[in-house]
């Protein structure tokens, strides 16, 4: 019995000189992301830990609110294609119609930056209290769906203020029913609150911002043709998007996805653009095929970098349309 204890005891004293595993760079990944054939469902993941970190449907929420100290502003649900129109005025109680032209609609930039919102009411970081208070109204369509069915009707909106740690908003149908005044606080813990019409609530869309990379999701973008000219603003495409929170990414075109190793890796090349990888890893005629030249060269918001590139948009069991494949590896 003593000899049994002895042997245990030396088993356990020698298993804790061992060093914790070090990463297996030579892994390779390989993951299929449902969003479903109506593109409904929006996909957080986490490279790393090579998992799903949450997933909703885009259809849950409308408007998403800055909760960074540095800033404040607020951004339409893109994956809805939702836009605005700016009525230039500050009477909340006037009538507004919905004839609008085309180019009177606003969306938010595709790249993530705050240069090109629809709503263009950014307010400084500032260690005061109030930081804005201008009143102006926008009128917010919720958007369409993937079959172009409309997601609802206009609402009126107005932020009544700015402050270092809230929003304080009022919105309506356009006939002034259902009208609504909320504080909306910051969370630091998530880039965005967002919140929802259909119950007036806020909703936890994002996880925290510390636990994933990408975000599959339809988006609003604006194509161009093939000669660089822009062809239509404002369209429902579908990708991979970044991490605001530190995640980088850059395509690579000139090494092949096998032959790329980690002393490719040039830093200078990397974008914190939301759409760095984006939807161009694709294109339709017909049916969507995949560019097999291009993969991406991701660093993620621990400073790890990866290769991955993309191999389907179909399922492999039913071809319904709407299952991302990819392969990725830990580079260093």
């Amino acid at each position: 019995m003593r000899n049994l204890f002895l042997i245990l005891t030396s088993l356990l004293l020698l298993s804790a000189c061992f060093k914790e595993e070090e990463p297996r760079y030579s892994t390779v990944n390989f993951e299929t992301i449902v969003l479903g054939d109506d593109y409904d469902q929006q996909v957080f993941y986490s490279l790393y830990d090579t998992s799903i970190v949450s997933s909703n449907s885009f259809k849950e929420w409308n408007l998403a609110f800055y909760t960074g100290n540095d800033a404040s502003f607020i951004r339409l649900n893109a994956a809805a294609s939702m836009w605005v129109i700016k009525t230039e005025s500050n009477d909340f109680d006037e009538s507004f119609g919905t004839t609008y032209n085309q180019s009177d609609k606003r969306f938010d930039g595709s790249h993530g930056f705050t240069d090109n919102l629809a709503i263009d009411v950014i307010a400084p970081g500032s260690s005061t209290d109030t930081l804005f208070n201008q009143k102006m109204v926008y009128l917010i369509h919720p958007g369409i769906d993937a079959l172009g069915n409309e997601l609802g009707d206009y609402k009126k909106f107005m932020f009544e203020g700015i402050y270092y740690d809230s929003y304080i908003i009022r919105y309506a149908n356009l006939d002034g029913s259902d009208e609504q005044r909320l504080i909306i606080p910051k969370d630091h813990t998530v880039s965005y609150l967002s919140l929802s019409w259909e119950s007036n609530t806020l909703v936890i869309i994002e996880p925290d911002k510390t636990t994933w990379d990408l975000l599959f999701t339809r988006n609003t973008d604006t194509v161009y043709t093939t000669d660089g000219t822009e062809f239509l603003t404002g369209y429902a495409v579908t990708g991979a998007y970044l991490n605001a929170a530190g995640v980088e990414a850059y395509m690579e075109e000139e090494i092949s996805y096998e032959d790329f190793q980690a002393g490719n890796i040039d830093p200078s090349r990397m974008s914190t653009n939301s759409n760095a990888i984006g939807h161009t890893w694709k294109q339709f005629s017909d049916q969507y095929f995949i560019f097999k030249n291009k993969s991406y060269i991701i660093k993620d918001r621990e400073g790890r970098y990866f290769k991955l590139r993309f191999l389907s948009f179909y399922d492999s069991q039913t071809g319904q349309k709407g299952f991302p494949s990819f392969e990725f590896e830990l580079l260093q």
